[in-house]
């Protein structure tokens, strides 16, 4: 195991990405509208190297990018060419770390005053020849109250031949939130959009809401339902609500789906740990839980479910499994984050001079070992396959 300790000045967001090298990807001062650009770089740890990626080239947050291919050295980004009429050609390109090849990935034309306001993208890469294009239109709820509600149209497109298939299923056409590889070929899908973030269940009617489903879905087996036209893709539903429950957080962590349900109207929430492999699930309860901020945060820790709890000025980690207390912290310390089996703590204090002085301490479960701690504030933590740690402070 080694151990690297990077300094991030610039509020970057960082990736590992194969061997000893970090993508860091920072924002930048270009800007198109309320378009920002952003800076590219990899580290590498091994040599101390810093190696900008294209920086001639502008790269923009407009088109957000999912991959559904687990293991890949590729990266991407939009570029924007602006030219008459308020035009511009806007291209996704994909860019391979290991080669430096850069390619055209997705291009069109487009009106760029419509983003991000009135028209957002998501791309979702399939495999290697296909790829799920969603376009989505800004419109207005029937009490004309709010502006964050979207028609979603889907196409199926080849990059390989350029084609498009547009895609008709009444499920993926409610709009897909995100695609999370779990294996090889198998993705997390949930379709449909949460109500409550901005309180949007006290902005819209109930019939203007849509089904939000939770589900698995083998891509292979997508993309041919896809192209056959079938009136409904197969999706192996997990979870399926609307509107009284709504689903608006997600994530899966070693092998389990962790997601929360929450009933607005009670302000109760219920934080679901579902295991993909076995399908057995957990669920544990949290009341008075009024905005996306007090959702409850949730783990995996030696492979089995975790809450943080706040009770009675008290502080600790608890494990749902077993109703029992993994680790209490004392006033002065946070829970940053759990990656794979290590447990990140941030401890702050005043100095002499009445600052504060923050230290970033790593343990290692089981046996809560001490593997590192560093006199700075926590920014972030990558854990690679060989188990080498990259630690990020501020």
């Amino acid at each position: 195991m080694a151990i690297h300790i990077i300094e991030n000045e610039n509020d970057a967001v960082y990736k590992h990405m194969s061997k000893d090298r970090i993508l860091e990807i920072a924002e930048d001062k270009g800007k198109i509208g309320g378009l920002k650009t952003y800076n590219y770089a990899l580290l590498h740890q091994n040599n101390n190297i810093r190696e900008e990626i294209l920086p001639k080239l502008d790269k923009y947050d407009l088109i957000e990018v999912t991959s559904c291919i687990p293991t890949e050295n590729n990266i991407y980004f939009t570029g924007i060419t602006e030219h008459t009429g308020g035009k511009a050609f806007i291209t996704l390109f994909q860019y391979d770390v290991e080669t430096k090849q850069l390619n055209k990935f997705y291009a069109y034309e487009d009106t760029l005053a419509l983003y991000p306001k009135q028209k957002k993208v998501k791309i979702f890469i399939l495999d290697e020849d296909y790829i799920i294009v969603q376009n989505s239109y800004l419109r207005h709820n029937m009490a004309d109250n709010y502006e964050g509600y979207f028609d979603v149209e889907l196409n199926l497109y080849n990059v390989k031949v350029n084609n498009t298939v547009p895609i008709t299923d009444p499920n993926l056409s409610l709009g897909i939130e995100c695609m999370i590889p779990v294996s090889k070929n198998t993705c997390v899908i949930k379709t449909g959009f949460s109500v409550f973030p901005d309180e949007i269940f006290k902005k819209i009617d109930k019939s203007e809401s849509v089904p939000e489903i939770i589900g698995l879905v083998n891509v292979k087996q997508l993309i041919t339902d896809i192209l056959l036209k079938q009136r409904n893709v197969y999706i192996d539903v997990i979870d399926r609500m609307q509107f009284d429950k709504t689903i608006p957080k997600l994530k899966v962590r070693k092998g389990q789906l962790i997601y929360s349900r929450v009933s607005p109207a009670e302000a109760k929430e219920e934080v679901v740990f579902f295991n993909i492999g076995t399908g057995k699930n957990y669920v544990c309860v949290k009341n008075r839980v009024t905005s996306m901020e007090k959702l409850a945060k949730a783990y995996v820790l030696m492979g089995e479910p975790h809450v943080l709890v706040l009770k009675q000025g008290e502080t600790y980690l608890y494990n749902v499994a077993t109703n029992a207390i993994t680790l209490r912290l004392n006033k002065g310390i946070s829970l940053k984050t759990i990656k794979d089996n290590y447990v990140i703590l941030e401890k702050e204090k005043n100095s002499i001079l009445g600052y504060p002085v923050y230290t970033t301490e790593v343990y290692e479960y089981p046996g809560e070992q001490l593997v590192l701690k560093e006199k700075a504030a926590y920014s972030d933590l990558c854990v690679t396959k060989d188990n080498d740690i990259y630690l990020f402070v501020k």
